[in-house]
């Protein structure tokens, strides 16, 4: 979001002593590796797999709960440290206050569109699809590979946090058409051909990953607050 902060989910920072990030298109090669064990592992000059950049300074929003994680499932990594000459040139932007909210209230047609990034499983299959005698089995994929999935607005959903708590938004999610899965948490949602970051992916409400999936909503004014510490605003 700025030269030295990165942003993510709650339930991604919740706990955290330490974060390494990779931004590579393909990440295969260190899943297959799995080269790395603790953060000095991660950030290694020998490591061939060496993260771009880490942080001791893990910060999750103040009131995340594990156990409603859907409320406030926001976090940064703050204070980047970077290990190679990568640059980072664009950065995210924060959403308008109420920016959902305005999307809601519009027609289906004046409604934006949005691009989620991840890098989740490709697939994942029923637990009925998967016996040795199928022929066609085919189990859940997860290649460490870029994903940027297109969605629509669906409505918002609560979790049980109330009328006056909407805490996420609710995205179409296709796993045949590219849709967020297990494993792209954290991964922002744009409004589509922009860099305002107005989610971030928090979970799906499918096992297989269809249907739709939840992206916590960083719009409102507590979130707002908390972001605005620790991400510079132009």
């Amino acid at each position: 979001m700025d030269e030295d902060t990165f942003l993510t989910a709650g339930h991604c920072t919740s706990g955290a002593d330490a974060v390494a990030i990779w931004f590579d298109e393909n990440l295969e090669p260190l899943r297959v590796s799995q080269s790395f064990f603790t953060l000095e592992d991660a950030i290694d000059s020998q490591n061939p797999n060496q993260a771009a950049a880490y942080s001791k300074n893990v910060l999750t929003h103040p009131d995340y709960d594990d156990e409603a994680f859907y409320l406030h499932d926001v976090g940064v990594v703050d204070k980047l440290e970077w290990t190679n000459e990568q640059t980072v040139t664009t950065y995210g932007k924060l959403p308008e206050l109420g920016y959902w909210d305005d999307q809601i209230a519009a027609k289906k047609k004046d409604r934006d569109r949005y691009e989620s990034v991840g890098y989740g499983l490709q697939w994942s299959t029923p637990d009925r699809g998967l016996s040795p005698s199928n022929p066609n089995r085919r189990g859940d994929e997860g290649r460490w590979e870029r994903l940027k999935a297109n969605g629509e607005l669906i409505g918002y959903r609560t979790l049980g946090g109330g009328k006056d708590n909407d805490a996420y938004v609710v995205l179409t999610n296709n796993a045949n058409t590219g849709g967020t899965c297990s494993g792209d948490s954290g991964g922002p949602t744009f409004i589509d051909n922009s860099d305002v970051v107005v989610a971030v992916t928090s979970f799906g409400v499918n096992s297989t990953c269809a249907g739709t999936s939840g992206v916590y909503r960083i719009d409102t004014e507590d979130d707002l607050a908390f972001l605005r510490e620790y991400i510079s605003v132009d």
